[in-house]
């Protein structure tokens, strides 16, 4: 079980392909491994690459199912199917790496939600959603809106630094698109600096750089569920690229690869033994969800 042992016993693993053959020449080296879909360094250096793309150099990730598997009893994939919770099943039965205890949203799915990009046409709208760091990356988020209601996150911005510098770059990858609106967090507004001898703030700072904000609602419950509704698949609802029925409302685009990595790892906090403790998420890996909120929280529900 690959998921059970230490990523850098693996790398020393690796370090031992190297034996030569008598005749001076080098075999080919390969190292199998097998896991279950658990979240870690077998996930992230195999599966994530995969799903983007982008696999490392070298290495190969098989998907390998229960049903692939022509020696099983016949009842086994049911029996297991019945007795198990969906999340289990999804898991364990369906092969999906997106799935653990205490996700934030279970709705998600990188084979659904992850699509390719595509031109957006003209008259849609668009908007930005910043979730801005001072330790933490910076994060910025680009949406458009169909004219069923369909939301698209087309572009992202993501990396620790200085304002200026995110303000530069944000503006850069804008061009000469037109927003209704950019979302900044509330307590931007607070003038906790100083500049040339008067109060400053965070949001004084986007608007030196001709990024003008409005507040953002950061109620972070009430954003969760507005995320995990836009994510859920409505049989009704017609798929705006497929036609077909049975559609969510939020796409994401697979260039945005920050967002797609940090969804499927968004947990809750474990509050066992905790009394009277407020529902909460684990505040890890979380700026491009929390531009993701942010940007939704402008918009109705689905």
């Amino acid at each position: 079980e690959a998921a059970e042992t230490q990523f850098e016993n693996f790398q020393m693993l690796k370090a031992r392909l190297r034996w030569k053959l008598p005749n001076k020449k080098n075999p080919p080296y390969m190292g199998l491994l097998a896991s279950n879909p658990e979240p870690g360094w077998v996930k992230d250096m195999f599966v994530v690459p995969e799903q983007l793309g982008e696999p490392a150099v070298g290495h190969t990730f098989i998907r390998a199912l229960p049903t692939d598997n022509a020696h099983l009893p016949e009842s086994y994939v049911k029996m297991l199917a019945d007795t198990n919770s969906p999340g289990w099943v999804k898991r364990y039965l369906e092969g999906s790496w997106d799935v653990f205890e205490g996700q934030v949203w279970p709705e998600y799915d990188f084979n659904i939600h992850a699509i390719n990009e595509f031109k957006i046409p003209q008259g849609w709208k668009k908007f930005r959603a910043i979730d801005h760091g001072q330790v933490h990356p910076t994060a910025c988020l680009w949406f458009t809106v169909d004219p069923d209601g369909n939301l698209f996150v087309y572009r992202e911005y993501y990396k620790s630094g200085v304002v200026s510098e995110h303000c530069k770059t944000i503006n850069q990858m804008s061009g000469i698109e037109r927003y209704t609106a950019t979302y900044l967090p509330p307590e931007c507004w607070g003038k906790t600096r100083e500049k040339e001898g008067k109060l400053w703030s965070i949001n004084d700072e986007y608007w030196e750089h001709k990024i003008t904000c409005i507040k953002a609602n950061n109620d972070v419950l009430t954003g969760i569920n507005r995320v995990g509704e836009y994510f859920k698949v409505r049989d009704e609802r017609i798929h705006p690229l497929t036609g077909e029925k049975g559609s969510p409302s939020l796409f994401i685009f697979k260039s945005c690869k920050n967002l797609l990595l940090e969804i499927p790892e968004y947990g809750w906090k474990d509050q066992r033994g905790e009394e009277k403790a407020k529902e909460a998420p684990k505040k890890i890996k979380d700026d491009a969800v929390d531009a993701l909120r942010y940007g939704e929280m402008s918009r109705p529900s689905p």
